[in-house]
């Protein structure tokens, strides 16, 4: 059995006394590892009401990394690809010959460095802020879903099916972002295993089965198609 943290934002050293504060990195470690071998014992075994913070933080520190290993693919073996093909469009495109004063050549290479900074270094910069607004946002319509698909029936259904339960099952289903920095496919596996990690802290957050687990945390993509 996978030892899941008990609070969040304790483990993360965000509210717990100091003789209770541990090495956040090797917290951060363990809980992605707890979230990408054992997903159903980490969510069963959560304590809530969770908090917002630490599945907030987990979320935005474990995206940031898989797209810096993104960019670092795209950088590398990516670029010198690209390259490549540039190289055979550079030989076929005559505008240079015809532009004796070499704008042209300044014109490309600004607008490449343009493009480099706004699909490279400046999207991975900005990219803990965009990730805590796509937190908060999806959440949102995760809590409705669970509204809407959940029963409120059972045992502290309330508590669980409060916004900051979405909040957990949306942050943490984050820990598949790591994937991104897998060469060529890193974004299709990083979603497919976002979905699944999503679907199973629903099922296990809820307490639904599959079919209503999948509604609840698809229910973005659902009301988006």
């Amino acid at each position: 059995m996978i030892e899941a943290p008990s609070d969040p934002v304790a483990e993360f050293g965000l509210s717990a006394p100091p003789e209770r504060r541990r090495n956040p990195i090797v917290l951060y470690f363990k809980t992605l590892k707890a979230l990408l071998t054992h997903p159903t014992d980490f969510f069963r075994n959560l304590n809530r009401p969770t908090g917002i913070a630490g599945p907030l933080l987990f979320g935005m520190v474990t995206n940031w990394i898989g797209s810096a290993l993104e960019y670092l693919w795209f950088t590398g073996f990516g670029k010198a690809f690209g390259n490549r093909i540039s190289d055979i469009f550079h030989a076929l495109d005559k505008s240079s010959e015809i532009d004796s004063s070499g704008q042209t050549g300044r014109i490309l290479a600004m607008r490449e460095t343009i493009l480099d900074w706004m699909f490279g270094v400046g999207a991975v910069l900005i990219d803990p802020f965009k990730t805590f607004l796509q937190i908060l946002f999806l959440s949102a319509f995760v809590w409705v879903g669970a509204r809407l698909f959940g029963s409120l029936s059972k045992p502290d259904a309330e508590s669980r099916m409060s916004y900051e339960s979405a909040v957990s099952i949306v942050g943490f289903s984050l820990a598949a972002s790591i994937f991104k920095g897998i060469p060529i496919l890193g974004g299709l596996i990083a979603g497919c295993f976002t979905a699944a990690i999503a679907i199973i802290g629903a099922s296990e957050t809820y307490r639904v089965g599959t079919g209503r687990a999948i509604l609840i945390a698809l229910f973005p993509a659902v009301l988006f198609w």
